[in-house]
């Protein structure tokens, strides 16, 4: 049974939280309220709260402005819908086809949209905030300036989708898909994104402190002047990935890889990287002061001009990598590889702690 009936529902009140400028077709409403089907009709403005519409068909209707917040649309079909600047928080939209749907400065606080569809979908500006989208379907969407903030994308598929300037604070991403996704100058403090997938995303000029990217694959990603202050990105992929000018102090990269990377003018002070595959990346013009880079790979890798004062390369394999003009004073060398390593100008060469191998 409905929680609201056709003599209950009120349309274009302002006072109730519906725009106050629409008003929906009072035949189409009552065909909503008897049928459960009503595809392209008008309902722009209507007051649907707390609404019991399970598998509704609402296929390209006009919802614009109405307050649909607490409505039950499990399972309801509102493809090619126009939902902008309406009120749905609170809903249930599990599994619900939202494909193409305009959700533009809609309200989805603590919305439930569970396995839903919103592939396609514009999303921008509107306020996801608590909501959960477990394994929801939000590829190709436009997702600019909204507000992602706490929210669950546990396994969401949010590939190739525009998420520029949004905040996903403290959001919960694991597994989540990524791929080829534009994330520049979002903010994902304190986001878990354990597993994600992020090959050949852009993420230039993003917040990022402390998120978590354990095992994560970031393959060819962007993230130029990206901050990622005390980050795990333990056993990530970062093939080839852009992080010029970063900054990625006490960042934790144990067993990264990071073969090719481009490093220019990283601040890495007391980063954790042991382990770690740098072979031939440009970690050039870098700050990697009390670095942990033992036991890691840095054939090739261009270090020239950084400053590698009290680092610990123990162990570490600097076959062939370019350290002219770099600051290796207190630098621990014990078992480090140097074998046609480039040490022309380098600095402290007479105060590093330990011997290095030359075969």
């Amino acid at each position: 049974m409905k929680t609201a009936v056709w003599g209950t529902i009120l349309v274009g009140a302002g006072l109730m939280g519906v725009h106050p400028t629409l008003a929906a077709n009072p035949e189409h409403l009552q065909q909503l309220t008897s049928t459960n089907q009503c595809p392209k009709c008008d309902l722009s403005g209507a007051d649907l709260r707390g609404m019991v519409l399970p598998g509704a068909n609402l296929g390209n209707a006009n919802l614009k402005g109405a307050n649909l917040a607490g409505a039950n649309l499990e399972g309801a079909k509102l493809f090619n819908a126009d939902i902008s600047e309406a009120n749905l928080g609170n809903a249930n939209l599990k599994q619900a086809d939202l494909g193409n749907a305009n959700l533009t400065k809609s309200v989805l606080i603590r919305a439930n949209l569970d396995r839903a569809n919103l592939n396609g979908a514009k999303l921008s500006h509107t306020d996801f905030s608590e909501a959960n989208l477990r394994q929801a379907s939000l590829s190709l969407v436009n997702l600019e300036k909204a507000n992602l903030a706490d929210v669950n994308l546990t396994g969401a598929d949010l590939t190739s989708s525009i998420l520029t300037g949004v905040n996903l604070s403290q959001s919960r991403l694991q597994n989540a898909v990524l791929n080829g996704a534009n994330l520049d100058q979002a903010d994902l403090t304190d986001a878990r994104m354990e597993g994600a997938k992020l090959r050949g995303a852009s993420l230039v000029g993003a917040t990022l402190p402390r998120v978590r990217l354990s095992r994560a694959d970031l393959a060819g990603a962007k993230l130029g002047g990206t901050n990622l202050r005390e980050a795990d990105l333990s056993h990530a992929d970062l093939t080839g990935v852009d992080l010029t000018a970063s900054r990625l102090d006490r960042v934790n990269l144990s067993q990264a890889t990071l073969e090719g990377a481009k490093l220019k003018k990283v601040s890495l002070v007391t980063a954790n990287l042991p382990s770690t595959n740098l072979i031939q990346a440009d970690l050039s013009n870098s700050d990697l002061r009390g670095a942990n880079i033992s036991r890691s790979r840095l054939q090739d890798a261009n270090l020239s001009g950084s400053n590698l004062s009290v680092v610990n390369l123990t162990n570490t394999n600097l076959t062939g990598a370019n350290l002219a003009g770099a600051d290796l004073t207190g630098a621990q060398v014990r078992q480090a590889i140097m074998g046609n390593t480039n040490l022309n100008g380098t600095v402290g060469l007479d105060k590093m702690v330990g011997r290095a191998q030359n075969p």
